[in-house]
């Protein structure tokens, strides 16, 4: 039965606890759908899909590279994988997991531009390594510094940006759509980089990293520095 109303100047009824108001329930749909089409979403997507496209160069080409252009055995090339691997592993342990996290919001995106200018001029230097003087000297040192690079702004910026945009609800749901179109671009430039390995046309495979490492080094700072706080944050 429905509550008689309240005397004239009393205070409202109590709301119902069994349930909550219908605009309750929609209002976080509607604006997890705003902000997954906004600029800082499309702006951390775009870096994400490309580094994405890194992980399959570490596992999978960095072995059959180095024997074909720099003479290296095969125990060889795959000992100069985990030097990328320790790289990677120093990048987050150290950098990510250390000072990063102690940085100001303007200090990380400082950082993160650094460390994709690194990612962006090592394959720029290993594409045109006949160029480089003691090149054979620099390959180790150099997949160090890529993996060392690579660690941070793969992993941490998009994971802070799905919380932000999702909260508790729905920052899993922006998680799962970065990896997805990381994936989903993984794949289909591993059957590129497979095609040109199979000619051992490393150099092609070499230009789309150089490509997607500039790309990278764009837009994710972008993304990072328009978040800054007071300058008009997106939501």
């Amino acid at each position: 039965t429905r509550p008689p109303p309240p005397p004239a100047g009393g205070p409202p009824p109590a709301a119902s606890k069994d349930r909550k108001p219908a605009a309750e329930d929609a209002e976080p749909q509607a604006g997890i759908h705003t902000r997954l089409l906004s600029a800082d979403f499309l702006l951390m997507f775009i870096p994400k899909c490309a580094l994405f496209v890194f992980t399959q160069w570490f596992m999978n080409f960095v072995g059959l590279f180095l024997p074909q252009a720099y003479g290296f055995s095969r125990a060889a090339a795959t000992n100069a994988i985990s030097v990328a691997n320790a790289g990677q592993m120093v990048g987050l342990l150290y950098i990510g997991m250390g000072s990063y996290k102690r940085m100001s919001a303007r200090g990380q995106a400082d950082a993160v531009l650094a460390m994709l200018a690194a990612n962006f001029v090592v394959p720029l230097l290993l594409r045109f390594r006949d160029l480089v003087p003691a090149r054979d000297a620099l390959v180790l040192p150099l997949l160090f510094l890529w993996g060392l690079s690579f660690a941070v702004p793969f992993y941490l910026p998009a994971g802070t940006l799905a919380l932000e945009l999702g909260g508790k609800r729905h920052g899993a749901l922006v998680t799962n759509l970065f990896d997805a179109g990381g994936f989903t671009a993984s794949s289909l430039w591993n059957r590129y980089a497979a095609a040109r390995s199979a000619e051992d046309d490393f150099d092609a495979v070499l230009d789309t990293l150089v490509v997607l490492a500039a790309v990278s080094a764009v837009t994710m700072p972008a993304c990072m520095y328009r978040r800054l706080p007071g300058r008009g944050k997106q939501a």
